[in-house]
């Protein structure tokens, strides 16, 4: 995300950061960011269906150092995608296919997040009570906006916030030393401030953007031109962009001659202007339309309102409904209101009846009726040692939940249970030595179990959530 190379060009620079000691503020938290960065930098499974109880773990420890040090974390998510940033979306989806192909052939680390990762994110922060809001598109402009409003940092990963001017900085979430905090009062880490840059490049600061825009974002293509004039120290791209910058002063000047340099014919020359000024516009700073949401805990008010149902904004804000719904909402939508209708459409979807599911406790209804679904539509068909250790695991979690009003839970009890679920665990450690190779199957089966919360999530919950970690023990 962001300007490509930006972050590794400044770390390579002196005087950019300042070293602080973090403590006793509101933080703004880039979601989308965290959400990978807790996952990649803990040395997490990506390439047998995910840890997801080590995941939600890691979510718990990082909360947990926060407020320790009194700091109040609210998380901004990403919400509908930006058409004007299409051909990058499709190109990030083609990469994502090709690392996934090759890290399912080596066996290496190839940063590919688990299907369910950013299910567990949002359940365990709203289990830790964690203010989350969801914008209704990418969450950069939102998370500025409320950073500046409330003279805080920002924490993310995305290079594009070391464009944006924002009063109190943006602390890249590499240099956030939150694992070290252990019983000090404060988080190490390292700030940045757009001030500094300026100064330290000798740039006009209203010509930041335009550098962004020049160097390519997600909004334009990065294009090849040699910056470094003759007669000038070689800087490399990003370098002798800013040395070539540093002559002008306003954006309008400085773009009119990157043109020449691009040597674009006349007719294509309007189109060219148009990307690059839609690209810097995204780092202008505007009023937030989530300050409400986080203060009053009422819908923000979303552009595309008049296509959105008045019954989904507030869920939509809280997270309750995947960003991905969102997207699709604003091509085809019909609201069915009745639960019952909601609930048959749910099924049908899954192929299943509501009577095969009734003995189930309401925790299990949805993950036994998407393993229905996956057992006859998978490819190839899953054998029924897979299905079997499916059931199994969710035995073990959930079973005790079942029948919890019938179990007196005494010690005798818990002995009882554990004999009971002696034979089960034996069982399913005797499956991993007859199926070695079942992570194919069992990534279609999450990403079938995916699908179906976010169908429910449309639906407004006709059958409960299930909570994924206890799926998975």
């Amino acid at each position: 995300m962001g300007v490509k190379g930006l972050d590794s060009f400044l770390k390579s620079q002196q005087g950019i950061y300042e070293d602080v000691q973090f403590r006793s503020s509101r933080l703004v938290i880039d979601g989308c960011s965290l959400t990978y960065q807790l996952y990649f930098s803990s040395g997490l499974d990506q390439n047998h269906g995910g840890e997801y109880d080590a995941y939600e773990n890691l979510i718990e420890t990082f909360i947990t150092a926060l407020r320790t040090c009194e700091i109040s974390p609210f998380v901004v998510l990403d919400g509908g995608s930006v058409i004007s940033k299409a051909k990058t979306a499709v190109k990030r989806a083609k990469n994502r296919i090709h690392k996934s192909n090759r890290a399912s052939m080596s066996g290496e680390h190839k940063d590919i997040l688990p299907k369910l990762a950013d299910i567990v994110f949002r359940q365990k922060l709203a289990q830790l009570q964690v203010p989350v809001a969801q914008s209704v598109s990418e969450s950069d402009q939102e998370i500025a906006a409320l950073a500046a409003e409330w003279q805080c940092p920002v924490l993310s990963n995305d290079s594009d916030f070391y464009i944006v001017d924002l009063p109190k900085g943006f602390l890249p979430f590499s240099d956030f030393q939150w694992k070290q905090s252990g019983s000090l009062s404060c988080i190490p880490c390292r700030r940045y401030k757009s001030s500094r840059f300026c100064d330290s490049f000798r740039l006009q600061p209203q010509l930041l953007p335009t550098f962004a825009a020049l160097a390519g974002n997600d909004y334009i293509e990065r294009e090849e031109i040699n910056w470094d004039q003759p007669g000038t120290e070689p800087h490399g791209r990003l370098g002798g962009l800013l040395h070539w910058l540093k002559r002008y002063q306003e954006p309008e000047e400085a773009l009119e001659a990157a043109l020449d340099l691009r040597r674009e014919p006349n007719e294509k020359k309007e189109e060219v202007l148009q990307s690059l000024h839609l690209g810097m516009e995204a780092y202008q700073l505007r009023p937030s339309s989530l300050r409400r949401f986080f203060r009053h805990d009422e819908p923000p008010e979303f552009p595309v309102t008049d296509r959105v149902p008045k019954w989904m904004l507030l869920a939509l804000a809280q997270v309750r409904l995947s960003r991905f719904i969102l997207d699709k909402m604003l091509k085809t939508f019909g609201e069915v209101k009745k639960l019952s209708d909601r609930l048959q459409v749910l099924l049908e979807t899954l192929g299943v009846t509501e009577e095969s599911l009734s003995l189930l406790p309401p925790e299990l209804k949805l993950p036994a009726a998407v393993t229905c679904y996956w057992f006859l539509k998978a490819q190839p068909t899953p054998d029924f040692t897979e299905l079997e250790a499916l059931l199994l695991g969710m035995c073990i979690k959930n079973t005790p939940t079942s029948t919890a009003g019938n179990w007196n839970q005494s010690a005798s009890s818990e002995v009882g249970w554990s004999r009971r679920l002696a034979p089960i665990i034996q069982r399913l450690d005797s499956l991993k030595t007859e199926k070695q190779n079942v992570v194919p199957a069992f990534k279609q089966w999450q990403t079938c179990l995916q699908d179906s919360i976010r169908l429910n999530q449309l639906l407004c919950f006709p059958l409960d959530e299930p909570e994924v970690v206890s799926i998975f023990l």
